[in-house]
C-alpha cells in the first residue's frame, strides 16, 4: 500500500523502497549538495524492493530521479535543474 511519510525518520535515501511519498530532512545518499527538505517519490517494480525508482523533488523545484537494478542505486540524474 501506499505510505505517505511528512518528516521521514529514515535520512537513508538508499532505504526508502517501499511504494509511497517521503518528506525526509537532511537526506543521507541524496543528489550532491541537497542538504535540505527533499519529497522522494519511491516506485518499486511489482512491489520488488530489488528494482526501485526513486524521484525526488528539492523545495526549490531541482527534480532528480535514480533506479535500483538489483543490488546497487544508479546515480541521480538531473531531470529539471531550473528553480520554481
Amino acid at each position: 500500500s501506499l505510505k505517505y511519510s511528512i518528516d521521514s525518520p529514515e535520512k537513508d535515501l538508499d532505504k526508502l523502497v517501499s511504494l509511497g511519498v517521503y518528506s525526509v530532512k537532511s537526506p543521507v545518499n541524496g543528489p550532491s549538495g541537497v542538504t535540505d527538505w527533499v519529497d522522494v517519490i519511491v516506485v518499486p517494480t511489482n512491489g520488488s524492493n530489488v528494482y526501485v525508482a526513486q524521484i525526488l523533488v528539492t523545495h526549490g523545484g531541482v527534480i532528480y530521479s535514480r533506479g535500483k537494478d538489483g543490488g546497487s542505486w544508479d546515480i541521480w540524474k538531473v531531470i529539471k535543474r531550473d528553480a520554481l
